[in-house]
């Protein structure tokens, strides 16, 4: 289950650093334009999107997101492909945009990004 474990608005830039977890996985995002600290908290669909992806590869292992010095957001990350452009990780669907054409669903794979921003649904 997705959860919000924290939310740190900043309502002069109508932007907000949120943290959400998923199990035992937690990752740091960016949301913007945000009228309000509630938006966050009301959104029905949570769309994650992350940016500056590389070192896309094969991998094996349990799903994981794991926070890096790299950026104040990045994260490397493992996970199930659920199509040519998403990644599932636990509960986390996450839009990472080009996938390689050897990749295929359901083969877990690992990147590196250095910013996950969630999109509110409107």
């Amino acid at each position: 289950m997705l959860k919000i474990t924290k939310i740190i608005f900043d309502e002069n830039s109508l932007e907000a650093d949120v943290e959400l977890m998923s199990g035992n996985i937690k990752l740091l995002c960016y949301c913007h334009p945000v009228e309000c600290k509630e938006d966050v908290v009301k959104a029905s669909t949570k769309e994650l999107v992350a940016f500056d992806v590389r070192n896309i590869m094969i991998d094996e292992g349990d799903p994981t997101a794991i926070k890096t010095n790299d950026g104040y957001y990045s994260h490397f990350l493992r996970g199930i492909v659920a199509s040519k452009t998403q990644i599932k990780v636990n509960d986390f669907m996450i839009d990472i945009g080009y996938m390689p054409g050897d990749i295929g669903t359901g083969d877990t794979i690992c990147c590196e990004c250095m910013r996950i921003d969630m999109r509110l649904g409107r």
